[in-house]
């Protein structure tokens, strides 16, 4: 099988369908339209996961991000937790400690079984969500 071809959105953001997982990567501040973006291919990507019956499994990697959330872009991450189940969501990068607190406090009011964890290192965080057993 040819390696998966990332879906570049933007000159810094890209979506990666992988075989078992989805892989994006989001480089720089965000805004409402970059992550709008990303979250279609995002869920179409997961799509072809849960067509193969495959556990529906996120890499986030987010590289040279503010310190503080742009709100609008943070609603629009907010939507894809909404529209799709993911199983188990590896958050790895530069991401300022207010956001993940922000965002694990709201993805835990949702209600929903999965697993998101955040790591420095990308490829630890990749280790982390691979292994995951449904």
């Amino acid at each position: 099988m040819p390696p998966p071809l990332p879906v570049p959105l933007d000159d810094l953001n890209h979506v990666i369908a992988h075989y078992n997982y989805v892989e994006v990567v989001w480089d720089g501040p965000q805004d409402e339209n970059t992550i709008r973006k990303t979250n279609a291919e995002a869920v179409k990507a997961a799509e072809l996961l849960k067509a193969k019956n495959k556990p529906i499994l996120l890499s986030l990697d987010v590289q040279n991000h503010p310190l503080t959330p742009n709100m609008g872009a943070f609603k629009e991450v907010i939507k894809i937790f909404r529209a799709t189940s993911f199983d188990r969501i590896a958050v790895s990068g530069s991401v300022a400690p207010t956001i993940m607190t922000l965002v694990s406090t709201v993805t835990s009011s949702f209600n929903r079984e999965f697993e998101i964890s955040y790591f420095v290192n990308q490829k630890d965080a990749l280790s982390w969500l691979l292994s995951y057993k449904k």
